[in-house]
């Protein structure tokens, strides 16, 4: 039977038609390939790493196949080219496995770099389904392979990687942070240093309101005004018989407080200051040992008081910035017209010891008494100050200066010249008073502070020596409360009755400053 060429014809083209269409397959699944194998790189995903594998294979075989068929095969033009087109694409594809291989490779590589000292890991072959032998991740390179067991033991390579990294940032974290139990001792530090603070305003303001000084009190009340006369003797002739007075301290509210401005204001200040500092120092001291006086208001954490805000001179700015206010509420209430420096807001002149003899039988004997103590001490606290100043031994002279507070005003001893009168170039005999309450160590204390300073601050004219004369001791004037127990006489406190030592309020002893001759 004669073939038909016809019919050849038309088987060939059919055979063309269907190797078109395998080439065309095996392309196209070529380019799923390509596009697979990117998402996988991308996304990392086993599920994709697996089906990349599975399409890998499935090429190879088409490709292969229509390949060797084709070989024998008379192959048109076109043909051949979507043959070479399916070769090519099958190159390209592998080129980008080899690449997503690579950057995979590169990956973990760079992630095991982080850790210094990586956990080995326990990889299991699931060929045999027993433990293989323990590999360390940096040693891991021949597990990177295209295959699915070779991704998933990648994966667990980076995990137990992950994991390892975790522990050891935790480790570090635990180390710097500090515990639960540290910071909460840190913040009870800061709230026990802000209530101290706040206590020491507190105190602060406590000591302005006994002083008149207080801006925040009845809106009718102002602090009074020095006579103009006393802060002129005082800052034109350095007249120590016109100096400041902290027992009833009176300001020049027109002026400011630096000395550039007001002597007098400045020199004030800064007696309020150390006035102030002394009285801290005792109540601390006495809190630090648990005591506190009957009536007196208990702020024990002042205790918790750094040393930098218990100096001089963090109370010096403490105060004058509480002191510009009461400043500013007395100029405004003057300029309103609600207050005028009338003689009931201005100082009385300062009280001189001299006191002319036609006038001294008007004025009572109590009355005399009690400026002559006052203007003592006064010029005793002019004399402490001045020695604090000069920054000469300022631990001993504190010491002296707290003292001094404690004493008071009713502490100094009573100066007698009635009964002997000065007569013109002789010499001014004083009948000093001891009070019989008062340990005798007191008044060698007195007389150190006295022989410190000039004889013209102590309110006696150059030309004038001055002499001692005791008196018998006076047992039947007043008695300071208060005081620690070694300021008493010890024979005296011995007289007394229980209720009446408990009525004095006695603290316990203080040691006495010591005297080591560079004062």
């Amino acid at each position: 039977m004669q073939n038909n060429p016809a019919s050849n014809t038309v088987a060939s083209d059919s055979d063309t038609s269907d190797s078109d269409n395998e080439v065309r397959s095996a392309v196209k699944k070529s380019s799923n390939l390509t596009e697979t194998r990117s998402e996988a790189d991308k996304g990392g995903s086993t599920g994709s790493q697996a089906r990349c594998l599975e399409m890998n294979r499935d090429v190879d075989m088409n490709v292969t196949h229509h390949t060797e068929g084709a070989t024998g095969a008379n192959l048109t033009e076109a043909q051949e080219i979507t043959v070479l087109s399916a070769l090519i694409a099958h190159h390209v594809a592998e080129q980008v496995l080899q690449k997503v291989d690579q950057r995979i490779e590169e990956r973990i590589t760079e992630k095991i770099a982080i850790s210094p000292t990586p956990k080995p890991l326990e990889i299991f072959s699931p060929a045999s389904a027993n433990p293989a032998s323990t590999v360390s991740p940096c040693n891991a390179s021949h597990m990177l392979r295209p295959s699915r067991e070779g991704a998933q033991l990648r994966v667990q390579a980076v995990k137990a990687q992950h994991l390892s990294s975790v522990s050891q940032r935790s480790s570090l974290r635990r180390l710097e942070v500090p515990s639960e139990a540290a910071s909460f001792a840190s913040d009870a530090s800061l709230i026990l240093l802000k209530e101290a603070k706040t206590e020491l305003h507190s105190e602060i303001k406590d000591y302005l309101r006994g002083k008149c000084l207080w801006y925040g009190d009845a809106p009718n009340t102002y602090p009074t005004v020095p006579s103009q006369e006393a802060v002129r003797e005082y800052e034109t002739k350095a007249n120590p018989r016109y100096a400041p007075n902290i027992s009833t301290p009176r300001f020049d509210w027109s002026r400011t407080f630096a000395s550039s401005s007001s002597r007098w204001n400045s020199d004030l200040l800064y007696q309020l200051s150390t006035d102030f500092h002394s009285i801290l120092g005792a109540k601390i001291d006495r809190l630090s040992r648990g005591e506190i006086a009957e009536g007196e208001t208990a702020r024990w954490r002042l205790s918790e008081l750094p040393e930098g805000d218990r100096t001089v001179q963090s109370l010096h700015r403490i105060l004058e910035e509480r002191l510009r206010k009461a400043k500013y509420k007395y100029n405004g209430a003057k300029n309103s017209g609600l207050i005028f420096e009338s003689e009931s807001l201005v100082e009385e002149k300062p009280v001189v010891l001299k006191v002319k003899e036609e006038e001294s039988a008007e004025i009572p004997r109590k009355v005399r008494v009690r400026d002559r103590k006052k203007a003592l001490f006064q010029l005793r606290s002019g004399i402490i100050t001045t020695k604090l100043q000069a920054n000469k031994n300022p631990e001993f002279w504190s010491g002296i200066g707290r003292l001094l507070t404690h004493l008071g005003e009713e502490g100094m001893s009573e100066d007698e010249t009635d009964t002997e009168r000065v007569t013109a170039g002789g010499p001014m005999v004083v009948n000093r008073l001891k009070p019989g309450w008062r340990n005798v160590e007191i008044t060698s204390y007195m007389d150190f502070i006295d022989a410190s300073g000039d004889q013209s601050s102590l309110g006696y004219t150059r030309h004038l020596s001055m002499k001692t004369k005791n008196r018998s001791k006076n047992k039947t004037r007043g008695v300071p409360r208060g005081l620690p127990k070694n300021y008493y006489s010890a024979q005296w406190l011995k007289k007394l009755e229980v209720d009446e030592k408990h009525s004095l309020g006695i603290f316990p002893a203080e040691d006495f400053p010591e005297v080591t001759g560079n004062e």
